[in-house]
C-alpha cells in the first residue's frame, strides 16, 4: 500500500456508513487458519480495543498484523471462538 501511495495511489477514507460504530472491539482468545491450511496462523489473541481509541498494530513482517486486522474488520473465517 505505500508503494501504490507513493506512485500516487488514492486511499478512501470515507465511512462505509453514516452510523459510527459504538463500544469497545474485544477478541478473546482468537485462533486462526486458512482454509486450505492445517496449521494456525494465530493462536490465542485477545484484546480489547476501547470505543473511540486509535489502535496500532506494529511488528515484524509476516507477524501477523494484516491478518488480525483483515479479522476485525470483517470477522470472517473467525475459528470456533468468538469476537464480540
Amino acid at each position: 500500500m505505500v508503494d501504490e501511495l507513493a506512485a500516487g495511489g488514492t486511499h478512501e477514507e470515507r465511512p462505509r456508513s453514516e452510523e459510527p460504530y459504538r463500544g469497545d472491539i474485544v477478541l478473546r482468545e482468537l485462533g486462526f487458519r486458512y482454509p486450505d491450511s492445517e496449521q494456525f496462523v494465530l493462536r490465542g489473541i485477545s484484546l480489547r480495543i476501547a470505543e473511540r481509541r486509535t489502535t496500532a498494530f506494529v511488528g515484524s513482517s509476516g507477524a501477523g498484523k494484516s491478518t488480525v486486522i483483515g479479522l476485525l474488520m470483517a470477522f470472517a473465517l473467525l475459528s470456533k471462538h468468538r469476537a464480540l
